[in-house]
């Protein structure tokens, strides 16, 4: 082997094996810096995925919160009547309260079945009833979340379970407490879980691989590959390594990296929701890579080439060693030859030559060894942490002593201060800069170096630090060299870079400027950079950047580019001036990285946390920023805005019947028909469900808010293609207006929300304005309400009998059942103080209802005894215009079946039968057939026409007190009584007169042909027990008897 092939190996192995060693150097330094920029990029993304589950969850409890606080569930009227055969109590009970929890499930589609329990866990009923009667467990005692919500008196959310149709699903428990905080009822609510599912369908979770949710057993609730989630009647165990490693309470969220069994590298994130659920979402580590893999190459080749570059220079310098060593061996040879004599000369001539050659071997290693490009770095605090050993060797000094601030300590004492003034405000601008300095070398002379700092930019688009090159340019013939090197890195940079002149004509592009922009460097050259202008940045925005150019020489932020093709693209971009030494811009150098993908990403999380993924509109996120920006701008301007909350009726049915997808195409076809007909200043919201919001922005009357209203009424109302059907919807509408209800948009909203409340009870297709004057007389009247529902229950009501008797034949005939209440602390309380709060009220029916049963019990007690009593009882307008109302009468009548027919009298006001004179009528007939008699109390004070009665087949008139009591002093109340009974005789009709308070009352009626009375002057109302003592001992008077015999 040659001098010349050894020499050769020498540099080429340690060459290769250099190579190979940089290679995996990088490889792995990119991979675990690309690990920690993903796992730092994704960490919003999945908190946004966990809290969106929160949510599903949060709404539901947030629904049956409200729905606890309704009147209707304030207490529980029907305790008595639980069957555990049925598991609660029968369907025609608590009617208010299903009418409610049917309300409740059509607001939220999560919610499957509603349910109350009783405080020992005994179920009082379950909504819907059909599922009550499909129950296998009676009594709920023994359920955690049962105990919990007893245990806390706050809602409790379950574990997975199967509902009782056998789907996924969890269970909020929210107790209901009285006056005194006692648990009365739990009020809990079957929420299904296949939501959250849809949550992580591959499309949403993206970039993820795949994402799963676990309970706090370890049950699997959702996950990206719906077939390993269990069926009907089943759940799965979540099999995942990363599921129970949170520490504990105090970590909410988690990065881990780990393999699975077949090997594979996976990137995955731990969520802790708020309710102690798991959400893992989990990437393939080498899809990860696959992404940055060709900036890995594109370092790698960088390496290569500085190393292929210092080998040749040293191979170079090798091989002209080698050259001369070979001629100085032939010499000798030819030496040795001819002059044999002279082997002690040339011997001699040849050490002195071998000692020159090894210190020419010695300089040339030297040179090899300290390249001429000193390399430093700087972190994000301004501190050079990296010197290369060309550096270390040129000053002489190890890193320790350069690393901080130490390097300085060798620039000449005449450029220190300027060399770091300018190094620490450009650093803090973040620009480039180049600067000349002196550096004492390791000999202790002071060359020139012209330094290059850049900053520098990580793959996440992050600051990063300062990365500098320093060149020696004492000797100016080495700057070719040192020129190549730089446009090396020029040509394989990662970062678009274009450099123009002073009149911004393109001069030079990087490879990267024509992969990102499509455009070829002969495409550009000569050209303005404008040919890439996109038109989404006004010409505004170019005078501001060129004014910060010509300020401070440095313009950095993001601009929306297109390429080539016409595709848009964002980038995130910095651009220099370099002066000359003059002070005269000789270039502008534009740096640039392509953001489109990073844009986007942002774009998608923004429109996941502030638009409903259905149907596009704002969600209630976005609907409170605009709310309050609403508010303020009709302060400022002093207009009016309208808040509206809207509640599709009868959608539940729809879903029922047609499926969730069905309902879903209805709200989106509602939601684009309504922003069609809205101006552009308002806002439609979906708050979930079938509600949304409306924001009515500018108004300057409450006629302008009311007309869009009916129109969105008229749209809603429009009918609807499902699956080839009509079908047909309507909306209930609640409006409150600022300034006039108060400024908090959550007051707004609540106002609004009541308001349609109100709508939808009183007939629903209608919209309904909040008045906050009426509002407080409605709380009032409310709290009365509910004191006396309290009472109902607390059995503080009883029933007092006046009696009614025939003057003519001198007898008892029956009594009227009155109503009294015995108040704990103010004792007796008439009727006409209680009564009048409940007669627009459902409580009215219910109040009724006991009334009337009351009454049946004690004509059946009289009835046992024998006495033959009638009995009439009042009955209220809202109770006889049920429609139902006769079949209501007969179960209660069925409840008594000795009780003959004709005991019992319902009497209705005159003016409560001609509200409605053909459902009236329609009752009285249907009445008759189950032994029931009418009569019109009151009678004379509705100023009825004849038509009216003869259309109304009451038996009975009762002639109104008012009339009886003046009759002797007023002549027009005496002419009234007179035709009340000539009326009554023409129509063969009964009468009555009430309200008789003297003997002479009844020599009167006598005279005029009324033989039947009631009033104090016969006696006062009394109880059952006072009433039979009082019926032992009465006697006619004797006037009145005289009145009959004659």
């Amino acid at each position: 082997m040659t001098q010349k092939q050894k020499i050769l190996l020498a540099f080429i192995l340690p060459a290769i094996a250099a190579l190979i060693a940089a290679w995996l150097f990088v490889d792995r330094l990119h991979q675990k810096l690309s690990v920690e920029r993903w796992s730092n990029e994704h960490q919003s993304f999945v908190r946004v995925i966990g809290q969106s589950m929160q949510e599903q969850i949060n709404g539901a409890a947030n629904r049956l919160a409200y729905t606890a606080h309704l009147p209707e569930f304030s207490s529980l009227s029907a305790v008595d009547r639980v069957n555990p055969s049925i598991n609660g109590i029968p369907l025609d009970l608590e009617r208010a309260k299903r009418q409610t929890l049917d309300a409740l499930l059509a607001s939220d589609s999560n919610l499957g079945v509603v349910f109350l329990l009783l405080p020992n866990g005994d179920h009082y009923l379950s909504h819907p009833y059909a599922i009550q009667q499909s129950l296998k467990k009676y009594n709920l005692a023994d359920r955690p979340y049962f105990q919990e919500a007893t245990r806390s008196k706050k809602p409790a959310v379950s574990d997975s379970i199967q509902g009782a149709d056998g789907m996924p699903a969890v269970v909020i428990d929210t107790p209901l407490m009285d006056g005194r905080g006692k648990i009365f009822a739990h009020l809990g609510g079957v929420v299904y879980l296949k939501h959250l599912s849809q949550l992580l369908s591959p499309e949403d979770i993206a970039p993820f691989d795949n994402g799963l949710l676990a309970d706090r057993e370890g049950m699997l609730i959702g996950h990206s590959d719906a077939s390993l989630i269990g069926g009907l009647h089943a759940l799965s165990k979540a099999e995942h390594p990363l599921l129970g490693t949170l520490n504990g309470n105090k970590e909410e969220i988690a990065f881990r990296q780990w393999q699975d069994q077949q090997g594979v590298a996976w990137l995955s994130f731990i969520y802790r929701l708020d309710s102690g659920w798991q959400l893992v979402l989990s990437r393939r580590l080498d899809s990860v890579m696959a992404e940055t893999a060709p900036i890995t190459q594109q370092m790698t080749l960088l390496v290569g080439l500085i190393l292929l570059i210092t080998s040749g220079i040293g191979l170079a310098l090798a091989m002209r060693f080698a050259q001369r060593w070979e001629r100085s061996d032939d010499q000798l040879r030819q030496a040795n030859d001819q002059l044999e004599t002279r082997v002690a000369q040339r011997t001699e001539e040849l050490s002195a030559s071998q000692v020159q050659l090894q210190k020419s071997h010695d300089f040339y290693l030297t040179i090899l060894e300290h390249f001429p490009t000193l390399i430093w770095r700087a972190g994000l605090d301004g501190q050079c942490n990296y010197f290369n050993a060309t550096w270390l060797e040129f000053t002489g000094r190890s890193l320790e002593q350069e690393k901080g601030e130490g390097w300085a300590e060798g620039v000449h004492a005449d450029d220190r201060e300027r060399c770091i003034t300018t190094y620490q405000a450009d650093f803090l601008a973040r620009r480039p800069f180049a600067m000349e300095y002196r550096l004492r070398r390791h000999d202790g002379e002071y060359r020139w170096i012209l330094d290059i700092g850049h900053p520098f930019i990580n793959l996440a688009g992050e600051f990063a630090g300062y990365l500098g090159a320093c060149f020696d340019v004492t000797e100016r013939h080495e700057s070719a060299e040192q020129l190549g090197l730089i446009a090396s890195v020029f040509s394989h940079a990662r970062e678009g870079i274009i450099i123009t002149d002073p009149k911004d004509i393109i001069v030079d592009v990087n490879q990267a400027f024509t992969e990102i922009t499509g455009y070829s460097r002969d495409e550009v050259i000569g050209r303005k950079p404008s040919l890439l202008k996109s038109g989404h940045q006004s010409p505004e925005f170019y005078v501001a950047m060129w004014a910060e150019l010509a300020r401070s020489d440095y313009w950095h932020g993001e601009i929306w580019n297109r390429k080539k093709s016409g595709e848009l693209y964002a980038e995130q971009l910095t651009i220099s001036a370099v002066r000359s030494e003059s002070g005269d811009v000789r270039h502008y150098v534009g740096i640039f990285a392509d953001i489109t993908q990073q844009k986007e990403h942002e774009r998608h999380l923004e429109k996941l946390a502030h638009f409903d993924p259905l149907t596009e509109l704002p969600n209630r996120t976005l609907l409170n920023d605009r709310l309050y920006m609403s508010i303020a701008l009709a302060a400022r301007n002093k207009t009016m805005l309208a808040v509206c909350l809207l509640d599709l009726d009868g959608f539940k049915a729809v879903n029922d019947r047609y499926g969730h997808a069905a309902g879903d195409q209805l709200l989106i076809e509602f939601s684009q028909r309504t922003l069609a007909i809205m101006r552009d200043t308002d806002t439609l919201s979906r708050l979930g469900g079938d509600e949304f919001v409306l924001l009515l922005n500018d108004l300057d009357n409450l006629e302008q808010c009311l007309e869009i209203v009916r129109r969105v009424l008229q749209v809603a109302s429009c009918g609807y293609d499902i699956a080839g059907e009509a079908v047909c919807v309507s909306a209930s509408v609640g409006i409150t207006i600022f300034p006039g209800d108060g400024v908090e948009p959550e007051l707004l909203l609540r106002h609004a929300d009541q308001a349609m409340y109100i709508a939808k009870q009183t007939g629903r297709n209608r919209y309904f304005l909040f008045d906050p004057m009426k509002d407080e007389a409605a709380r009032t009247e409310l709290a009365d309400l509910q004191r006396l529902e309290q009472a109902l229950l607390a059995g503080e009501f009883e029933m007092h009998y006046q009696p009614k008797v025939d003057m003519r034949g001198g007898i008892v005939t029956g009594a009227e059942a009155l109503i009294r209440w015995r108040h704990p602390e103010r004792g007796l309380i008439q009727p006409g103080e209680f009564l009048p709060i409940t007669e627009n009220n459902d409580f009215a029916i219910t109040l009724g209802e006991w009334v009337i049963n009351a009454a049946l019990c004690q004509a059946d007690h009289w009835h046992r005894q024998g006495l033959p009593l009638n009995i009439s009882i009042n009955i209220a307008a809202r109770h006889i215009s049920l429609p139902d109302f006769t079949a209501r009468l007969a179960k209660l009548l069925s409840a008594y079946p000795a009780l003959p027919h004709g005991r019992i009298e319902l009497e209705i006001l005159e003016t409560a039968a001609l509200s409605d004179t053909g459902h009236v009528s329609q009752v009285i007939e249907s009445c008759r057939e189950l032994g029931v008699s009418f009569a019109l109390d009151d009678f004379g004070t509705g100023y009825s026409s004849l038509l009216y009665l003869k259309h109304l087949p009451a038996e009975t008139l009762k002639i109104d007190q008012s009339f009886i009591r003046d009759m002797q002093d007023d002549a027009e109340d005496m002419a009234i009584v007179k035709g009340v009974i000539g009326l009554a005789q023409a129509f063969n009709r009964s009468v009555i007169a009430e309200g008789v308070e003297t003997i002479a009352h009844g020599d009167i009626l006598l005279a005029l042909g009324c033989a039947h009375a009631q009033g104090y002057g016969i006696s006062r109302p009394m109880p059952p027990s006072e009433f039979e003592t009082w019926l032992s001992h009465w006697k006619t008077p004797a006037s009145w008897a005289i009145s009959a015999e004659k």
